[in-house]
């Protein structure tokens, strides 16, 4: 086998090997403490002086507010060492939690899969928005309620996919929701509906405070009720 690693570029006093496949758009450098980096077109996805400290650093802010959370949703995936770095947060305060990781690029999640030693979480990789939203796996889990977790290199790189990730708009109106769901009086989302004209478009629920508790268990009726129009269709 040719070695995949035929020459090197020196960086900050650091020589680093580099890929020599010339018509992807990854690169592999290697940080000062010999951990792997992936530059997609141009763009360094982890520090190349500590990707580790940079993780902790990262972790530390984000877990705090969702301490109580069972579950996490990643958004961008890197090489993992955030994800890395949120595991060992997790085992230090003895909790459990499932962590679901989305990537738009699948290139990035295919190199990692060749370097990485275990991967004890869940990747969705190279599926676009609406791929997503009719992934059974993924509506399963955002029924969850998880954490979101935001790598800041990998969300600014695909800022547009993931606004639109988190924008999802909703299909049907309050009005076309009762009719498709029997909905009991007493349940949470009967008496958010309540509070909502129904001709109100489920999205324009967003522009009030309740969405932010209620988004998830919305994207997740709003899927159910998609599928039963299909089935009566």
């Amino acid at each position: 086998m040719a070695n995949e690693w035929p020459f090197f570029a020196m960086e900050g006093g650091v020589m680093y090997p580099q890929s020599q496949n010339t018509n992807s758009s990854l690169e592999i450098k290697y940080s000062k403490t010999n951990l792997a980096v992936p530059v997609w077109k141009g763009v360094q996805l982890h520090s190349l002086y500590d990707p580790m400290k940079e993780a902790e650093n990262l972790i530390f802010t984000a877990f705090e507010p969702l301490r109580n959370k069972k579950n996490f949703l990643i958004f961008g995936l890197g090489f993992g060492h955030h994800i890395t770095a949120l595991l060992k947060k997790l085992a230090d305060e003895g909790l459990r939690a499932s962590i679901m990781v989305i990537e738009p690029e699948e290139e990035i999640y295919r190199k990692y899969l060749e370097i990485a030693e275990t991967s004890t979480f869940e990747v969705i990789a190279g599926k676009s928005v609406n791929q997503l939203y009719n992934d059974q796996s993924f509506i399963n889990f955002l029924c969850t309620k998880p954490g979101i977790i935001r790598h800041p290199a990998s969300f600014n790189l695909h800022v547009n996919y993931f606004k639109e990730l988190l924008s999802h708009r909703a299909t049907n109106t309050v009005a076309e929701l009762r009719a498709i769901l029997e909905l009991p009086e007493d349940s949470d989302l009967q008496q958010l509906l309540q509070g909502f004209a129904p001709d109100t478009h489920l999205f324009e629920i967003a522009k009030h405070d309740i969405l932010e508790q209620d988004f998830f268990l919305i994207e997740m009726l709003n899927a159910i009720s998609a599928t039963v129009k299909e089935s009566r269709s």
